[in-house]
């Protein structure tokens, strides 16, 4: 699995996710403006409420650049054996008997990819995994504390 195809994967995303906030919010905003809008009593709100929605839009928007950016400037580094973990490491952990592929990052968390048919889940450094991982190395084990109890997990590899 390539960390470069994960990046450039999770800017892909990313650049879609704001476009896709660009346009709500442009469309928002104009609604606001449309002659329906006008308020017809002084209990007739429609406006105001277009106006929050354009605000909320507009703070989303700021969110998803900030977001695309943390995403562009996330290192690149090929980790060696005995190497701690930071950001921007891919990792296989074993829990219940199972491995699985995480990538840390300063967000995104949650963002499931497909690269080279396996599945990637982004973990933001903020998670509880992604807190627990740094500064571990490959072959270390710890807990944490789930809905289900405590489990427990074992890095497998560090890339």
């Amino acid at each position: 699995m390539n960390k470069k195809q994960i990046l450039a994967k999770l800017v892909s995303v990313a650049k879609k996710d704001l476009e896709l906030a660009i346009e709500a919010q442009e469309s928002a905003s104009s609604f606001k403006f449309e002659s329906d809008m006008k308020q017809e009593s002084k209990y007739d709100t429609r406006s105001i409420e277009a106006g929050y929605l354009s605000s909320a839009q507009t703070k989303r928007v700021e969110e998803l650049k900030l977001e695309l950016k943390l995403i562009e400037e996330t290192p690149f580094y090929e980790y060696q054996d005995g190497d701690e973990i930071a950001l921007g490491a891919l990792l296989e952990i074993e829990v219940n008997k199972l491995k699985k592929n995480y990538f840390l990052a300063s967000t995104a968390g949650g963002t499931m990819l497909e690269i080279d048919g396996k599945v990637v889940l982004v973990i933001s450094l903020f998670s509880p995994i992604g807190n627990a991982v740094i500064g571990l190395k490959s072959g270390d084990v710890f807990e944490l504390e789930t809905k289900t109890g405590q489990r427990e997990y074992k890095i497998c590899s560090v890339k």
